[in-house]
């Protein structure tokens, strides 16, 4: 009986080791750590916020920036993005426990810069959705983005981008909640 217990004993041990490394909860529900890497770059510069706090930016389109975040349901990404001419362009890909990438879903703001844009509280009801311009390779930019390889992503901004013109907004605001 004594090793009946004993065996018992560690078959409970290692299953419960176990189910903590997989990162099991009771009732089988996997604990998302919310750990996610985002991979961003912006034609010209962009400036990345979650929730309110500058987390990433770069000047350079042609060299995607990095960081690792947690994020949560409700969190929101927001992004400003400023263009000095010819083409305009979001690019983002995110992996981990969330993974989406820059696409149409995107909300666009476009005009003088709003208290609390950035923040989760905001309402950004009366935002349209941005325009993409096409997956990650498509023209001018092609796949000439250091450190970044996802072909998922698009090349996001407003409708006013006409290559080679002035016709092209040189701020726009980004959002995205996150689900």
């Amino acid at each position: 009986m004594d090793n009946l217990k004993r065996i018992w004993k560690a078959f409970f041990t290692s299953t419960l080791v176990l189910m903590v490394m997989a990162g099991l909860m009771v009732g089988n529900t996997f604990a998302r750590s919310g750990l996610t890497t985002i991979i961003a770059t912006g034609d010209d510069v962009f400036e990345l916020y979650q929730n309110g706090k500058l987390v990433l930016k770069g000047n350079l389109w042609s060299t995607a920036k990095s960081i690792k975040v947690k994020l949560s349901p409700g969190d929101v990404l927001a992004v400003k993005g400023n263009d000095y001419g010819i083409k305009a362009g979001l690019l983002l890909s995110a992996k981990g426990d969330y993974n989406f990438v820059s696409d149409a879903s995107w909300k666009i703001y476009i005009g003088k810069e709003l208290p609390g844009w950035n923040t989760k509280g905001f309402k950004d009801v009366s935002w349209k959705n941005a325009v993409s311009y096409g997956f990650y390779g498509v023209e001018p930019w092609k796949k000439k983005v250091v450190n970044f390889t996802d072909e998922k992503a698009e090349w996001i901004w407003s409708m006013n981008n006409k290559t080679g013109s002035k016709d092209i907004d040189p701020v726009v605001y980004f959002r995205k909640t996150i689900k």
